[in-house]
C-alpha cells in the first residue's frame, strides 16, 4: 500500500478524510482557543485597570468638591445629574452617534431601562441616606458584603447557558474578600462613628446592597445574546398567544420576567447601547426631580457664583462615565460576579492608597485583612483553574470520540466569541 493510501482512510458515510490534516486542524483549533482566551484576559485586565484608575481619580475630585461646597445641600443631586449626563454622552461619542439608533421608543421597551436606572439611583441614594442612622464602620461592613448577594442573585437569574453555578469554594472566596475589604476599611474614622445604629439605617443599607447586587446581573442579562424564544423585543401578548408550553413554563418560573426577556435569553445589547439607554432614562428622571424640588435652580445659582463647581462636576461625571463603561464591558467579558469582585478589590486599593497619601497606623487587624484578601484571591484563581481544566478535559474527550464533527464546531468557537 502506498504512503498516500496509508494516510487516507474512509469514514462510515463513504467520505474520505486525512488523519494528518485532522491533527493539523486539531492543533489549529487549540491554538485558536488559546489565542481567544488570551485576548479575553487582556481585555478584562484593560477594563479592570481603567475602572480602577477612573474611580480613584473620581473619588479624589468628589472628596475635594464635597469639602469645598459642604454648605450646598443640593450637591448630591447635582453630582448624580452630571454623572447621568456623562454616562449618556460618552457612549454616544465613542460610537459616533450609533448608540442613539437603539433608543427605546415604546413603554414596553422603556420598562427594563426604567427599572435599571431606578436600581442604580437607589444604590447611591439609600447608601447616602443610611449615613444619618448608622455608624461609619457598619456602613463599610455592609457595603463590603455586596459580593455575596450578587452571587446569590446571579444563580436566581437562571441563564439559558446554565453557566452561573457557584460552589462552596466560590462562596468561601467571596466571604474572604468581603471580610478583608471590611477589615481594611474598618480602621477609618469619621464624624459618624459616635452615632447609634438603628433598624431603619440597616434597612436602607440592605436595600442599597440589593440594588448593588441587581445592577451587574441585570446588565449582564441585557447584554446576553437573545434566543429564538426571546428576541430583543418581545411583546407580552405574543408570548401568551404563542402556544409554546416550554416558553410559558420558563416565564412562569422566572421571577424577573417583567423586566427581562422570557426564555432565558437577553436583549443582545452592546455595552455602549446599554449605557446610553439606561442613563438617558435616568438623566430625564433626575432632571425632572431637581427642577420640581428646587434643587436645580439652587445648583445653577451656586455654579454662577462659583464656577469651580461646574468644572468639578464635569470632571466627576467624565471619570465616572469612563469607569462605568469599563465596568460594563468587564461584566460582558467576565460576568457580574467577577466585576463585583474587582470593585470590591478596588475599595481595598483605595484604602491602601489612603495609607500612602495620609499615613495611618497599620494594626494587626489590617494585617489579618490582607491575609484574608490574599486567601480570597488565591481561592478564586484555584476555582477558575479547576473549571478551565474541567472544560478542557471534556472538550478533548469529545474531540477524540468524534474528531471530524467536533473539530468544525471548535474551530468556529473563537470567531463566535470574538463577535
Amino acid at each position: 500500500m502506498s504512503r498516500q493510501a496509508k494516510k487516507r482512510t474512509s469514514s462510515e458515510d463513504g467520505e474520505d478524510f486525512s488523519l494528518d490534516d485532522d491533527v493539523d486542524n486539531n492543533l489549529h483549533a487549540e491554538a485558536s482557543l488559546l489565542w481567544c482566551t488570551d485576548s479575553v484576559s487582556q481585555a478584562a485586565i484593560l477594563y479592570a485597570f481603567t475602572f480602577f484608575f477612573s474611580m480613584v481619580v473620581m473619588e479624589l475630585i468628589l472628596e475635594g468638591t464635597q469639602n469645598a461646597f459642604n454648605d450646598f445641600l443640593g450637591l448630591p443631586y447635582a453630582v448624580t445629574l452630571f454623572q447621568f449626563i456623562a454616562c449618556f454622552a460618552l457612549p454616544i461619542a465613542i460610537t459616533k452617534g450609533q448608540a442613539l439608533n437603539q433608543l427605546p421608543t415604546t413603554i414596553h421597551e422603556l420598562m427594563p431601562y426604567i427599572f435599571l436606572s431606578l436600581v442604580a439611583f437607589g444604590s447611591t441614594c439609600f447608601k447616602s441616606l443610611s449615613v444619618r442612622y448608622v455608624s461609619f464602620p457598619t456602613k463599610v461592613i455592609f457595603k463590603s458584603t455586596k459580593l455575596i448577594p450578587t452571587m446569590i442573585i446571579a444563580t436566581l437569574f437562571q441563564h439559558q447557558d446554565h453557566t452561573q453555578h457557584y460552589g462552596k469554594r466560590d462562596y468561601l472566596a467571596a466571604l474572604l474578600l468581603c471580610a478583608g475589604a471590611a477589615g481594611y476599611s474598618y480602621g477609618e474614622s469619621t464624624k459618624n462613628d459616635d452615632k447609634q445604629d438603628s433598624y431603619w439605617g440597616l434597612l436602607l443599607l440592605g436595600i442599597s446592597i440589593l440594588c448593588d447586587a441587581f445592577t451587574p446581573n441585570i446588565q449582564q442579562r441585557f447584554m446576553a445574546p437573545p434566543t429564538q424564544a426571546s428576541p430583543a423585543v418581545v411583546p407580552v401578548a405574543n408570548t401568551k398567544s404563542n402556544g409554546d408550553s416550554s416558553c410559558c413554563k420558563n416565564r412562569n418560573l422566572n421571577i424577573f420576567s417583567l423586566i427581562l426577556p422570557p426564555g432565558g435569553g437577553g436583549l443582545g445589547l452592546s455595552a455602549s447601547v446599554l449605557m446610553c439607554n439606561t442613563n438617558g432614562v435616568g438623566f430625564s428622571g433626575i432632571l425632572l426631580f431637581m427642577f420640581s424640588s428646587g434643587h436645580g435652580h439652587d445648583a445653577i445659582g451656586v455654579a454662577l457664583e462659583r464656577p469651580q463647581l461646574f468644572g468639578n462636576l464635569v470632571l466627576i461625571g467624565f471619570f465616572l462615565a469612563l469607569a462605568v463603561l469599563a465596568h460594563i464591558r468587564l461584566i460582558k467579558e467576565s460576568g457580574a460576579v467577577v466585576a463585583v469582585a474587582v470593585a470590591t478589590l478596588r475599595e481595598v486599593a483605595t484604602v491602601i492608597l489612603s495609607y500612602v497619601v495620609y499615613p495611618k497606623v497599620f494594626s494587626m487587624m489590617h494585617a489579618l485583612s490582607a491575609l484574608l484578601v490574599l486567601g480570597g484571591i488565591l481561592l478564586t484563581i484555584t476555582c477558575n483553574v479547576t473549571a478551565s481544566e474541567s472544560v478542557h478535559c471534556s472538550g478533548t474527550a469529545s474531540t477524540i470520540s468524534n474528531p471530524k464533527k467536533t473539530l468544525g464546531s471548535r474551530i468556529e468557537l473563537p470567531i463566535a466569541h470574538k463577535s
